[in-house]
């Protein structure tokens, strides 16, 4: 078995408020039916690009700015972790999602040994979380696949760390899309940009400033570009999923 980021990009404005809530219940079922087979190990969407903030490092002073990172037409709208055989079908399930038929979904495999094994069987629920919670995207400078659990948590204890998720190179991935006339899959990423995500970190804090410190502690640490993200709450459609 195999561990796999999907990445969901799309247009925001493609979306209204009614077909992105629909899409959202509709995905939600494809990560219960998944979960049934124990290949489905977490997934969320995030909220609008409007929300992120991006950190880094310059000449050893830090910089903040709001926007997301890379200024693109289609943004990262969520995420599925899965544990799949084999890259076919983590294909056929990224053309099973509807922001594929609007968007791209692009597949990176996780490096090896990146999550504990158990993971894959139990799952971990983002939907029911106590505390609002944040995706911190690493994109370009040094690789941080060497920064275990305990290091990330020393960073900043007022934040819990949800998971971390090392990816293999941008060269590894595909794409995928579903249009009319059929199927688009191709090697690489969405978007060839020169800085490609490195390295996810998921965590939950009471306050967007508490996951600043963070992403300021690893922007200092490691080098590149942190974004970060709040995730979606899921709680009020949770209950419309069967």
């Amino acid at each position: 078995m195999m561990k796999y980021l999907l990445l969901i990009y799309s247009a925001e404005s493609v979306w209204t408020d009614e077909s992105r809530a629909a899409c959202m219940v509709e995905s939600m079922g494809i990560g219960l039916e998944l979960a049934k087979q124990n290949k489905f190990i977490t997934s969320a969407p995030l909220q609008y690009v409007a929300t992120a903030k991006t950190v880094k490092v310059v000449e050893n002073e830090t910089v903040h700015t709001t926007g997301p990172f890379m200024e693109t037409i289609e943004h990262l709208g969520g995420f599925y972790v899965l544990d799949l055989p084999h890259l076919d079908e983590a294909i056929q399930v990224a053309c099973r999602l509807p922001p594929a038929k609007k968007g791209t979904v692009e597949i990176r495999p996780l490096q090896k040994g990146s999550l504990d094994t158990n993971l894959s069987t139990q799952g971990i629920d983002l939907v029911h979380v106590d505390q609002p919670a944040y995706m911190l995207m690493q994109y370009g400078g040094q690789t941080v696949s060497e920064l275990d659990q305990h290091s990330c948590w020393s960073l900043a204890s007022d934040c819990h760390l949800i998971l971390q998720l090392p990816l293999c190179p941008a060269s590894s991935a595909t794409s995928a899309q579903v249009r009319p006339e059929g199927r688009r899959i191709s090697d690489g990423a969405c978007d060839e940009a020169s800085e490609q995500l490195n390295h996810v970190v998921i965590l939950k804090a009471n306050h967007t400033s508490e996951v600043q410190a963070v992403a300021e502690s690893l922007a200092r640490q490691f080098s590149g570009t942190w974004e970060i993200r709040p995730l979606f709450d899921l709680r009020p459609i949770a209950n419309q999923v069967s």
